[in-house]
């Protein structure tokens, strides 16, 4: 085979271009539109979930919901939309529960969701004695319900 310099410059530009075709599919915008927030109780008691969303320039929205204990191996739900922002931005969204101090609040930043629309699942406890009170906090990038 000859291989001239034509040749490698071809091979070699081709194989530069390769790794950077995924990139321009990307949202590079770390602006998000929030879809629904939902809280589900895994715990044996009622608790106030208290729900804040900020943007770069501040608070933007808060809200709580009171959800009733799961029961017998179940689980109960509520759901935060009235008031929650339409328009897209660099959200942080911080979640806890009654009255726990600030550095124990459950943050998830949803400028690093690699999508344009999120809903949001706040979980408090997982049926276990120990977990009681404990937030999590579960992004989908799926709002196809949410007229996105």
């Amino acid at each position: 085979m000859n291989f001239t310099r034509r040749k490698a410059l071809h091979i070699c530009g081709s194989a530069l271009l390769i790794p950077s075709t995924g990139c321009l599919f990307r949202n590079d915008s770390s602006e998000t539109r929030l879809g629904e927030v939902s809280v589900l109780n895994r715990g044996e008691r009622t608790y106030i979930i208290n729900v804040l969303l900020i943007d770069d320039n501040g608070p933007v929205y808060w809200d709580s919901v009171n959800v009733e204990p799961s029961g017998e191996g179940g689980s109960s739900s509520g759901e935060l939309s009235s008031g929650i922002p339409e328009s897209k931005s660099s959200y942080t969204l911080y979640a806890w529960s009654g009255n726990q101090n600030r550095s124990e609040w459950e943050e998830q930043d949803l400028g690093e969701i690699d999508s344009a629309c999120v809903n949001v699942l706040i979980i408090v406890g997982n049926g276990t004695d120990e977990s009681q009170g404990d937030i999590d906090i579960r992004v989908s990038g799926d709002c196809s319900g949410n007229n996105e």
